[in-house]
């Protein structure tokens, strides 16, 4: 999934930006737009100067290319609705000049379009990145945490662009374990752990969350690959799915024969253990040993 974000000019308490769709986390979009403000500032532009040229724009893409198109050539607003039949042919040429394979926002009301502190709880973002001419930083907000401001990126010292976006003691990271601790086996029955969830600091205890499974006294791991019962009825796939409730995971046994097994039943909510299956759960840095959860 993409991760959206804002870049904004204001103060923490009012502010109106730019829309930006993929990698908006600090180690992404943060560190970019940090790199490009430096290298302007360096050109002899002002924060406020670069602020006042982004909310020209529509969207940061848009303000990167300097408002021509990247399909047709044409001096608009950011494309939308791209046809594959011209995703990914630019080389150096325009795949879509009379425009009829995409679509352009406007720009003749940029209100419409730019995002304020006022439009967070409506919106998908996730980061907001507010250029403060008067404190010469970039505020940083967290929106998932309550639009919580976790930090400021300064132009005197070097940013720590993976702290900020994953806290002093991992509390905000949404990365695998892996990431973070070589020690992990992506591919083993951790790789499926969260930092968080890894230290101890978000439950271990979901469908999602189990490295095996166990009935009738046999262990049987999990392959990754699941569907519910009733889906594969509806869709006639050839695969034997008797109960229309359940949801079903492709595990492997002993000998490496794969089947689907019957493993939770399926809430509005949540999943919890089939009758006679026992969901388990791979040894964390907070708790050292396996866990199970009963059905």
């Amino acid at each position: 999934m993409s991760t959206r974000g804002a870049i904004a000019v204001g103060n923490l308490r009012h502010w109106r930006g730019v829309y930006n769709h993929f990698d908006s986390y600090p180690t992404g979009l943060g560190a970019t737009l940090y790199e490009h403000l430096m290298q302007r500032m360096l050109e002899g532009k002002t924060l406020a100067e670069i602020g006042a040229d982004i909310l020209c724009f529509d969207d940061w893409r848009n303000y990167l290319h300097g408002g021509i198109c990247e399909y047709c050539g044409k001096m608009t607003g950011q494309a939308h609705s791209i046809s594959g039949s011209i995703l990914g042919k630019r080389r150096g040429k325009y795949p879509d000049p009379k425009a009829k394979h995409h679509s352009h926002q406007s720009l003749e009301n940029l209100d419409e379009v730019q995002f304020t502190q006022n439009d967070l709880a409506d919106s998908d973002l996730e980061w907001v990145y507010i250029l403060n001419s008067t404190s010469e930083c970039i505020h940083v907000l967290s929106v998932r945490e309550r639009r919580k401001h976790v930090g400021d990126l300064r132009f005197d010292v070097t940013p720590d662009f993976g702290k900020m976006e994953c806290g002093e003691k991992f509390e905000r990271c949404h990365h695998y374990a892996w990431n973070h601790f070589p020690e992990i086996d992506q591919n083993g029955p951790q790789g499926r752990l969260g930092t968080r969830q890894y230290l101890g600091l978000a439950p271990v205890n979901s469908r999602e969350d189990a490295f095996a499974f166990e009935t009738k006294g046999r262990r049987y791991l999990r392959t990754g690959s699941g569907v519910h019962g009733d889906y594969a009825r509806r869709c006639r796939l050839a695969i034997p799915m008797p109960d229309p409730a359940a949801w079903y995971e492709e595990v492997v046994g002993q000998n490496g024969q794969r089947f689907y097994l019957a493993v939770a039943r399926a809430g509005r909510r949540e999943h919890t253990p089939y009758p006679g299956v026992t969901w388990i759960f791979p040894p964390t840095k907070a708790n050292p040993v396996e866990t199970m959860r009963h059905g």
